[in-house]
């Protein structure tokens, strides 16, 4: 008797675990603007952070976990005048 009156305290210690980390876990999924990696916004101006074109995060990450040399080729700047707006196309 003894032995499933343990078993049974067992049981509902393991179920008080398991929903205090359910309630614990939704806390800390903050899927709310509050959440900087999701609510994140580029600013043109900022100097903490870079954006990364054409490359696979899961390419990027590893090599960063890696601890590998990794070199960054700035974008050139937009042209102001678009190319086909410098041609003269109507032959005056």
């Amino acid at each position: 008797m003894a032995h499933a009156a343990a078993t049974e305290q067992s049981a509902a210690i393991d179920n008080f675990v398991s929903t205090a980390m359910q309630q614990y876990r939704q806390k800390l999924l903050d899927l709310s603007s509050r959440n900087p990696l999701i609510s994140f916004r580029h600013s043109e101006r900022s100097r903490s952070h870079i954006r990364v074109i054409d490359e696979g995060p899961e390419a990027l990450f590893s090599r960063l976990s890696m601890s590998r040399q990794m070199t960054f080729t700035p974008l050139p700047y937009p042209e102001v005048i678009p190319a086909d707006d410098k041609s003269n196309s109507l032959g005056a």
